[in-house]
């Protein structure tokens, strides 16, 4: 994690959402790709949207993350309440105790 997302961590730590979000704000617009976002990124977007009412936005960093990392634990973790098609919670409940690293 770079010095400037361990910076906003730290804010969201302190549960300072909106000056994080305000320090952050470019990395979450619109036109700005995710494509391009690194892992440590993701997550905290994810959960600064969520904590922030930005629920379609959340979802959608979240997605993402699943995408590029379905095993990671944080992963996993912070995006187990997106709804997939074919989702199922035992299914899921299998996959956390055959990987279960929290």
């Amino acid at each position: 994690m770079n010095n400037f997302m361990a910076g906003i961590q730290g804010l969201y730590d302190q549960n300072r959402f909106l000056e994080a979000y305000r320090q952050s704000a470019e990395y979450w617009k619109p036109a700005r790709s995710i494509d391009g976002l690194s892992l440590d990124e993701l997550v905290l977007g994810g959960r600064l949207a969520a904590r922030l009412g930005g629920w379609r936005l959340s979802r959608r960093l979240f997605r993402k993350a699943v995408e590029r990392h379905p095993s990671d634990a944080r992963v996993r973790y912070f995006a187990q309440g997106l709804r997939r098609r074919g989702w199922k919670l035992f299914d899921q409940l299998l996959s956390w105790e055959k990987s279960a690293e929290l």
